[in-house]
C-alpha cells in the first residue's frame, strides 16, 4: 500500500514560513495526515529547548480522530478533535492559556442524527477563535461552525452554508483563516454528484455568515483547498484541480470588501506531472507564500509561488529540491 505524500508539503512550508520551533510541535508536523483513529495525547512547550513529556489529553476509553490546534499572538491555544463514544462521532475542544494547562474540554456540535468530523479552527489577534467541521446530516455532510470569543467562551453551533439547490451535495475538508477584523472564511470542497468544486463563506461578527460562493471552476473536479489572510486583509485560497491529463493547482483571492478575482492556475512549468497537496500561509509580516508538489518524472520537488497585494503572484520557484528524492520515496 503506498504511503500518503500529503503531509511533506506542509513539514517544509512550516520551514519555508519561519515558523518557530513551538508551533511546529503544535501544528505543522504530521498535519493533514490520515490515519486510523487513535488515543490522542499533547506535548506542551516551554521553549524550544525544553519539552515537557507527552500527557493524556482526553479519556483513555473513546477513540479520537483528526485533531488540529491552533495558537494566538499571546501563546493562548485551542486544540480540536472528533471524539466517538460508540454511538456517533462529535466535535470537541480544549483550550489552554500561555504558560498554563489544559482547560475542561467543551463539545461544539450539536447534532445526534449523524457524525461529526475534520474540524480546523483557527485565531485572530484578538483571541477570538473559529472552529469548522464537516457535520452529517441527513446521510449527506454539511459545514458547520462554532465561534470562540475572546472573555465569553464558545457560542452555538451554526451552519456554515445551507445550500439546498445541488442534490445530492456534500460538503468535505473544510479550513478557516481569521483576518485583523475578527472576521472568518471557512473553504471546502462540495460534491455536485458528478465533480466536486470549491465554495468559500465569509463570517462578519454582527451579521454571522454570509451566502456561500463557488470560486474557481465548477466542471472540473477540485479537492484540497487551503485558506489565508495577507496583512492587507484579503483572503487567499489555493486548491488542486483536475481538468483533462493533469492535475494542477490553482488559485484565486478576495480584495478585503471585494468578490473573488478569476482563478488562476499557479503550477504552470510545462513538460510536468500532476501539481499536488497545496498549502498556503502568512509570515509574520503578512506575506503570503503557497507551495506544492510536482512530479517531473525522476522526483517531486516542492514548488513555491509568493503573493504580494497589487502586484499579484510572483514566477514559480524550486522551493525544496534537496527533498525530491524523500518525497519520491513516500509515493
Amino acid at each position: 500500500m503506498k504511503e500518503s505524500v500529503s503531509f511533506i508539503p506542509t513539514k517544509i512550508f512550516c520551514l519555508l514560513a519561519g515558523l518557530a520551533a513551538s508551533a511546529a510541535l503544535l501544528g505543522c508536523v504530521g498535519a493533514g495526515n490520515s490515519a486510523a483513529p487513535k488515543k490522542m495525547a499533547v506535548k506542551p512547550v516551554r521553549h524550544a529547548a525544553q519539552a515537557l513529556p507527552d500527557a493524556p489529553f482526553a479519556s483513555e476509553e473513546n477513540m479520537f480522530f483528526t485533531p488540529s490546534i491552533a495558537q494566538d499572538a499571546r501563546g493562548n491555544r485551542i486544540a480540536v478533535w472528533g471524539e466517538s463514544d460508540g454511538a456517533r462521532i462529535n466535535i470537541w475542544a480544549k483550550r489552554s492559556l500561555a504558560g498554563m494547562g489544559w482547560g475542561a474540554k467543551r463539545r461544539l456540535d450539536a447534532h445526534t442524527d449523524g457524525n461529526a468530523d475534520s474540524p480546523r479552527v483557527a485565531f485572530d489577534i484578538q483571541g477570538n477563535a473559529m472552529a469548522v467541521w464537516e457535520q452529517q446530516i441527513g446521510g449527506h455532510y454539511k459545514v458547520w461552525a462554532n465561534r470562540y470569543v475572546s472573555g465569553q467562551g464558545w457560542g452555538a453551533a451554526q451552519p456554515v452554508d445551507t445550500i439546498a439547490s445541488i442534490t445530492p451535495s456534500n460538503a468535505f475538508a473544510p479550513q478557516v483563516a481569521l483576518n485583523a477584523l475578527g472576521e472568518a472564511m471557512a473553504v471546502w470542497q462540495q460534491s455536485d454528484g458528478n465533480n466536486s468544486h470549491i465554495r468559500t463563506s465569509r463570517f462578519v461578527p454582527g451579521a454571522g455568515w454570509i451566502a456561500a460562493t463557488s470560486i474557481g471552476s465548477v466542471t472540473a473536479h477540485a479537492n484540497a483547498p487551503q485558506i489565508a489572510f495577507d496583512a492587507q486583509d484579503n483572503a487567499l485560497v489555493v486548491w488542486q484541480q483536475h481538468e483533462g491529463q493533469k492535475t494542477q493547482v490553482w488559485a484565486s483571492q478576495q480584495s478585503a470588501g471585494g468578490t473573488w478575482a478569476r482563478a488562476m492556475q499557479l503550477s504552470v512549468r510545462a513538460g510536468t506531472g500532476d501539481a499536488l497537496n497545496p498549502s498556503i500561509a502568512v509570515d509574520p509580516m503578512g506575506k503570503v507564500i503557497a507551495v506544492w508538489r510536482q512530479d517531473d518524472g525522476t522526483s517531486s520537488p516542492l514548488w513555491a509561488r509568493r503573493y504580494s497585494a497589487g502586484a499579484g503572484w510572483s514566477a514559480s520557484a524550486l522551493a525544496a529540491p534537496q527533498v525530491a528524492a524523500q518525497t519520491r520515496a513516500y509515493q
